[in-house]
C-alpha cells in the first residue's frame, strides 16, 4: 500500500512474526530543528496518519521531558519503527 514518498508500502506476509526485528527504521519527517515544533509535528502526525490508513498500529507516542519527539509504530506483523519530528546529521546516533 502506498503510503507517502518516504515508505512506499508494508507488505504482508502469510506467515506471522517469528522473531524480533533485526531492523529498526526510524522515518525522519520533521523537517529540521531549525523550525518551530508547531510546524514539525503536524507533519509527523500527517504521516502517522497515512500510515495508519495503510496498516500501521500507533504503539506509544514518546515526549521525553515534556516535549513530543516521535511516535514509535508496528506494522501489520508487528516489526516496530520510529517517525521521528526531526534530527539533524550531529544527532543522529553512530553505531
Amino acid at each position: 500500500m502506498r503510503c507517502g514518498k518516504d515508505l512506499r508500502f508494508f507488505q504482508h506476509e502469510v506467515e506471522p512474526k517469528a522473531v524480533k526485528n533485526r531492523m529498526h527504521f526510524d522515518i525522519h519527517v520533521g523537517g529540521g530543528r531549525h523550525e518551530p515544533l508547531e510546524v514539525r509535528w503536524p507533519r509527523v502526525q500527517a504521516i502517522v496518519d497515512k500510515l495508519v490508513a495503510a496498516g500501521g498500529t500507533v504503539l506509544r507516542v514518546d515526549a521525553p521531558d515534556g516535549a513530543l519527539d516521535h511516535v514509535t509504530m508496528a506494522d501489520p506483523e508487528g516489526n516496530e519503527f520510529d517517525v521521528l519530528e526531526a534530527r539533524s546529521a550531529g544527532q543522529l546516533a553512530k553505531p
